[in-house]
């Protein structure tokens, strides 16, 4: 058939040199140099451990998980929190609860202990409850919950307690780790904003309910900690519509926590987007963010860099030889092509960041689309690959850069209230019905501070 339609195929891929970026030595109680994508951290503190005093237990299968296997997996999470350097009280209630209603017991925790913190749930097997308590804390009642499966509770690992705690003291205002002084870029030095932005769109075969944009932003020096803006927008429209106003938050945000600082550039990673939207993102995005900037100051204009990431696409790297890294042979982390395969007269480069686990590693397509930054390309890839190294759900550098990567899990959660609402209020709610509700639902979640991803 290839032969008919005058195909030819060369007998080897193309070959082309590649380059290994260095890994950044990041911080936690003390330095820690990742090796191939991984670091080790079973013997460390987190950088800032964080203060939780006041939580609950909900066992929501308590059928399976019994009143001893409870108390042993605090007990044994409350250790290695000691070992991690976090200041984590005993609970002050353990519950099983034998029908679960969210919405009843979080209210009722709520108004019992004022100052609540925290509630880990314990889940059961199938249905839809963890879209239950997701919606119920982050937009009703206003209360960070942490879910754990019950095969979790009954078999308990010290790695599954460990990537619980990751989670846990990120979600609590605690830092996992963070870039060393050796191994921060140079744009980060100075007051600089990194953004991320992602539109999660409904499910084929759902042709009304809206898509939902999310953008953060990050607020402190150290680029761990960031602010949330969830809107939903027109049905599979993947423009971010309000982009503007999302970008005006962000930014008193960032006054708020700085006591006053403005940042002195900004660096947004765009996911999501296709080569053929490229000129409407950055005609109408950009445009968006410019005028956000000079809304909230009038001659505040700080330098913006605007990158499309992209993971769609079938571009695969391999070392010669095979000669590569881990049990699949993948490319080493940090290995960055921007020659050769890239555009001929656009800045874009391949970049795989992370350690391929099983299969072939798919690296990450990056395109500069605006830059006033004046970066040079050894910048941007150098700042690129230290953000995949400050993910908090784990000790591993990921394929994303963390901005768009918790825009990413931001939009889906803003999806996951979406689909709980409408089967909640059944489906004869129209679009605009469910697009209100969900605005009300999304500010109510911001009222209550809850700026963690």
């Amino acid at each position: 058939m290839l032969k008919n339609l005058q195909f030819s195929i060369a007998e080897r891929p193309l070959h082309m040199e590649g380059r290994i970026l260095p890994a950044p030595e990041l911080l936690m109680d003390a330095p820690v140099q990742p090796r191939e994508g991984v670091w080790d951290a079973r013997r460390r503190l987190f950088y800032r451990g964080a203060d939780i005093n006041t939580w609950v237990v909900m066992n929501y299968n308590p059928r399976f998980v019994d009143q001893r296997s409870t108390e042993t997996f605090i007990t044994k999470l409350l250790h290695m929190a000691d070992e991690k350097g976090m200041k984590f009280s005993e609970p002050v209630a353990a519950f099983g609860v034998w029908k679960p209603c969210p919405e009843q017991d979080f209210t009722r925790l709520k108004q019992e202990y004022s100052n609540l913190q925290l509630v880990l749930v314990i889940l059961g097997r199938g249905g839809d409850l963890y879209a239950h308590i997701k919606r119920t804390g982050d937009t009703e009642v206003g209360i960070l919950s942490q879910c754990v499966q019950a095969t979790n509770v009954t078999a308990i690992k010290p790695q599954t307690l460990g990537n619980i705690l990751l989670k846990i003291n990120a979600k609590m205002g605690g830092i996992n780790n963070v870039l060393s002084r050796t191994g921060m870029p140079m744009i980060l030095e100075r007051p600089v904003m990194i953004m991320g932005a992602d539109v999660n769109h409904p499910s084929a075969g759902d042709g009304e309910s809206p898509s939902m944009a999310a953008v953060v932003a990050s607020y402190d020096r150290f680029a761990s900690k960031f602010s949330v803006e969830v809107r939903p927008q027109p049905h599979r429209v993947e423009i971010i519509q309000d982009l503007k106003e999302m970008t005006k938050n962000l930014l008193r945000s960032f006054f708020i926590y700085t006591k006053g600082h403005k940042p002195e550039r900004i660096v947004m990673y765009r996911d999501g987007v296709s080569e053929s939207q490229f000129q409407e993102v950055l005609s109408y995005e950009l445009k968006a963010m410019r005028t956000a900037c000079t809304e909230t100051e009038v001659d505040y204009t700080p330098g913006i860099t605007f990158l499309v990431v992209q993971k769609r696409h079938h571009t695969r790297l391999f070392c010669e030889d095979r000669d590569g890294v881990g049990k699949c042979k993948n490319v080493p982390p940090g290995t960055v092509v921007d020659s050769g395969i890239t555009h001929p007269s656009e800045r874009d480069f391949y970049l795989c960041s992370h350690q391929g686990i099983q299969g072939t590693s798919k690296p990450t397509h990056y395109h500069i689309l605006w830059d006033d930054n004046d970066m040079t390309m050894d910048d941007i890839q150098m700042l690129t690959y230290s953000l995949c190294h400050l993910y908090f759900r784990c000790t591993r550098s990921v394929s994303l850069p963390s901005p768009a990567y918790y825009a990413h899990l931001a939009a889906f959660r803003a999806k996951v209230h979406i689909s709980e609402l409408s089967e909640r209020d059944g489906d004869g709610m129209t679009q605009e019905e469910i697009k209100c509700v969900a605005t009300v639902e999304q500010k109510n979640a911001l009222s209550s501070k809850l700026y963690y991803v």
